[in-house]
């Protein structure tokens, strides 16, 4: 083991370096230390140093990771342990030898040195090592059957065919048909057109660029205009100001791509970016450049230079360089589309007229309650930096909120704000609305709540009721696709909707619901102040906390289309500015930038190309998360202490956020020590601070404070208007609340239910179509039927070649039982039609299976063994590593 080296230190000629190299949680590993076990790879004449280096450097690792876990578990080596093993180590050597024996009071003797110490003490370590690794091996033992199982896991060798069936798609009779469809499409080419092409270049005058001639324009037309001593005469004069230097910059920018325009057209060299698309569909999304750049450009004929379009950002002219007219769609790019209007056509064709006569006959049945709702998005204008965006929406809620009885006024604030609004009918009961923000306001609508703010896919609405119908009778267009399901819910009995609701009662109940009153202190860290000197000796006095492993700063572009990539890249390689091409053409992606970001905290995929990448160059175009990323590495930082400015400001905000965050916790204490019911509050909150949410269910998401999660039970056991028992911590700050409504939830009665009913048993309907769709499906190609053709329309028949029983290939949820159940089968076994998800179903048809045998395992056995044991410990000393900080210095 370290017997070379123990002997050397006998002898007196090693000299020990106490030189860090690495550090495994509080144990170093010294230069000596290295230097000793590299030593032990000399003999690998196939090895490179800086290999050698990397082994000894792992074993090190690996064994100071030991010694933690003998540490843990209290593994030690006993005096017997000890002896036993310095015998068998140097037992034979002459200074323990008398008589050709060994000598144990020379060894006793020896023992009481400081080289005996020292050499007993390597001893020990190095036996301590040995054991522990041992018994972490024991720990990991496999039994025999284990052994068998995961045997016949790994050497089942099968080959498969299988199909996955939407429950959309196939939620059809029997006698809808791949062939029919194809016909359908033949028959009707003409409504497949593709999207028309076009390609063009644009320039785009930024509004930015005229802001400080603006403001200078503005300061010195009004600075002799003498203003009067009115109360809101600030508050007039910044918003004139405002105003006026909005309409001057955006005056300014359009005659200078006016002016500009002009220099193009005659082809004379232009002082901006000149950005040209690859041949783009209408349907393309070029980044943040609003539709109205695609449309223009359709009505722009070719070679034409366009009038200036303006974006958020600026005016935009272009000059269409090509346009191809619409083309046939292929079958193959359009199948899904096809599908579904074969289907939707047969459907109206068969049934239109049964339907109209059954909503004629029937009408009593679809008349529902319903509203007519304005709906307002809420957005800032471009102008507005993003920290002051919260507060500009927060008072531009406040208005809308005032002012919802006065329709009139709601639309001018609307146009004076740039809001994009509508009227819109939403259905209250039985029939879905288009969109799911729709069916979320109805829910509020039924509760009461006939105006509000909700979120839905980024975007913030705010929704006013106008108008209620309590009786409404939809447009037979707008509900047709609805009525198959409801004929058969009227085929149905009463008995039926009675017997499930008394099988499923436990599943129909009201929900908890409250609103909550209560104020709100938030965390500022700009109102506070901290000595940099005391910032400095922080940093002095923990300057070891400061290592950093290695970093970097980047930016990126990203897109899904794969030709706006490569149109991206070459820009960015010719200088184009970065910001600029990700508005034009990139899409948003959950990936940090321009902030210092560890390498370890990059997925495996894109680390390796960021760490080879030079610092100030683009990469070249990496597939990433369904689409395509170039990455700008700007700065890269090597692992290392960092010098106090470069975390001065990291200093800075941790002491400022904490002074900043005791301030809001004391004010919310003197809130909650001083109160013990709502109406008391007002005394130690302002306006400001105070709010109420909307009357939700207890389990919903609600205004500023989220989901309310361990606080739910609690809440619901307090009286009205009473304070909660605790101050709650919310984003940026602390909060006391009060109950200020609260209904308990109930069983609901078979009436109120009945529509939740419905739903359900239509939604067994439709499944239940849909499995019968897909077991003819399977009978047919059972039958010698082609798969290709039948299951054109519904992705095919997949092939999956070589797959062994821990194959994932149906999901980590399904795959295992699978699996084992094909492992039972035969070679030409059909499955019964399986449920893989709500939406999904599927069956497969086992091709060929190589099962191994008992007599195999027996073959195998002792070396498959070693192998799964040393795949185990492997897995254990990662388990370590990502348990004790590692830190290597060279």
């Amino acid at each position: 083991m370290r017997k070379i080296f123990i002997l050397m230190i006998l002898l007196g000629i090693v000299s020990l370096s106490a030189s860090t190299v690495a550090t495994v949680g509080s144990h170093k590993i010294t230069y000596a230390m290295l230097s000793e076990t590299m030593e032990e790879y000399n003999d690998r004449q196939d090895l490179s140093l800086s290999q050698i280096r990397k082994l000894a450097l792992n074993k090190l690792i690996e064994e100071q990771l030991l010694l933690i876990y003998a540490k843990q578990e209290n593994i030690t080596i006993d005096d017997d342990e000890l002896d036993a093993f310095f015998i068998k180590e140097l037992g034979s050597h002459s200074k323990f030898i008398t008589n050709a024996l060994f000598d144990y009071n020379k060894y006793a003797d020896f023992k009481g040195t400081d080289t005996g110490r020292k050499i007993l003490e390597e001893m020990n370590h190095a036996l301590l090592i040995a054991k522990t690794e041992d018994l972490v091996h024991r720990s990991l033992f496999i039994s025999d059957e284990e052994l068998l199982q995961n045997y016949i896991k790994e050497n089942t060798r099968i080959d498969l065919s299988y199909a996955v069936i939407d429950v959309n798609k196939a939620n059809v009779n029997e006698d809808f048909t791949s062939a029919a469809a194809m016909d359908y499409y033949k028959n009707h080419k003409r409504n497949f057109k593709a999207d028309q092409k076009i390609r063009f270049e644009f320039f785009i005058i930024p509004f930015a660029e005229f802001q400080e001639e603006a403001e200078l324009y503005y300061n010195n037309l009004f600075s002799t205009i003498a203003v009067s001593d009115s109360e809101n005469v600030d508050v007039a004069t910044d918003s004139l100001k405002t105003e006026f230097i909005i309409r001057e910059i955006n005056k300014r920018s359009f005659e200078r791509a006016v002016e500009i325009s002009s220099l193009w057209s005659n082809n004379q060299q232009i002082p901006y970016d000149i950005i040209a698309t690859p041949l783009i569909s209408s349907a393309t999304v070029l980044g943040k450049l609003s539709h109205v750049v695609i449309e223009t450009a359709i009505k722009t004929r070719k070679n034409e230079i366009s009038q200036p379009v303006e974006i958020d950002i600026g005016y935009l002219v272009l000059h269409l360089l090509e346009i191809r007219e619409p083309r046939i769609s292929d079958l193959s790019e359009i199948k899904d589309k096809v599908w579904d209007e074969y289907v939707s056509y047969e459907k109206s064709e068969r049934y239109s007229r049964d339907y109209r006569r059954y909503f004629i006959d029937n009408i009593d049945d679809f008349i529902i309650s319903a509203a007519v709702v304005k709906k307002i998005v809420i957005n800032s204008p471009w102008y507005i930096f993003s920290q002051q965006k919260e507060k500009y929406e927060k008072e531009l809620k406040k208005i809308l909120e005032e002012n919802r009885h006065q329709d009139h006024e709601l639309d001018n604030i609307c146009r004076e704000n740039n809001l994009e609004y509508y009227n819109q009918i939403i259905y209250l009961e039985k029939f879905k609305n288009d969109e799911v923000v729709d069916s979320k306001i109805a829910a509020l609508i039924n509760k009461g709540n006939n105006f509000g703010f909700i979120k839905e896919e980024k975007r913030t609405y705010f929704y006013n009721v106008t108008t209620l119908f309590p009786e409404f009778i939809p447009n037979f267009k707008d509900i047709e696709s609805d009525i198959h399901d409801l004929i058969y819910l009227d085929q149905l009995q009463n008995s039926d909707f009675t017997a499930y609701y008394e099988e499923h009662k436990k599943d129909f109940i009201t929900p908890d619901s409250l609103q909550l009153s209560g104020g709100i202190f938030e965390i500022n860290i700009d109102s506070v102040y901290v000595s940099p000197v005391k910032m400095h000796d922080f940093y002095t006095n923990n300057i070891n906390s400061f290592y950093r492993e290695a970093a970097v700063i980047l930016d990126y572009f990203f897109t899904k289309d794969q030709d706006l990539a490569l149109t991206a890249l070459e820009l960015l390689n010719n200088n184009t500015d970065l910001e600029l091409v990700q508005y034009c053409f990139g899409n948003d992606i959950n990936l940090p930038r321009n902030k210092e970001i560890y390498y370890t905290d990059f997925p495996t995929e894109l680390r390796k190309n960021i760490e080879k990448q030079p610092a100030r160059n683009y990469s070249d175009i990496i597939p990433y998360r369904n689409g395509y990323l170039i990455i700008y590495k700007i700065k890269n930082f090597p692992a290392g202490l960092r010098n106090f400015y470069d975390v001065e400001a990291e200093i800075t905000y941790k002491f400022k956020y904490e002074l900043a965050d005791s301030i809001a916790y004391a004010k919310a204490q003197t809130l909650f020590d001083s109160t013990r019911y709502y109406s008391q509050s007002f005394e130690f909150t302002t306006k400001e601070q105070r709010f109420q949410t909307s009357f939700l269910p207890v389990n919903n998401e609600f205004e500023i404070l989220g989901k309310l999660g361990d606080y739910r039970n609690d809440l619901l056991r307090i009286w009205k208007n009473e304070k909660f028992s605790r101050i709650i911590e919310i984003e940026n700050g602390y909060t006391v609340i009060y109950l200020t409504k609260r209904v308990y939830s109930r069983k609901m009665e078979i009436d109120e239910a009945l529509p939740k009913i419905k739903d359900m048993m239509a939604g067994k309907n439709r499944y239940k179509t849909a499995k019968k769709y897909a077991e003819h499906l399977r009978d047919l190609i059972k039958a010698g039927r082609d798969p290709d053709s039948l299951l054109y329309f519904q992705s095919g028949l997949h092939r999956a070649f070589d797959q062994d029983l821990e194959s994932q290939i149906f999901g980590p949820d399904l795959s295992e039982l699978i699996m084992n159940d094909i492992s039972k089968r035969e070679e030409g076994y059909y499955s019964p039609v399986i449920n893989l998800s709500e939406e999904k179903l599927m069956f497969y048809l086992v091709n060929s299976i190589k099962k191994v045998s008992y007599t195999d395992f027996q073959r195998d056995k002792t070396r498959y063994r070693e192998n799964i044991l040393q795949y185990r410990y492997q897995l254990w000393l990662e388990q370590m590593k990502s348990r004790n900080e590692i830190k290597i210095r060279i």
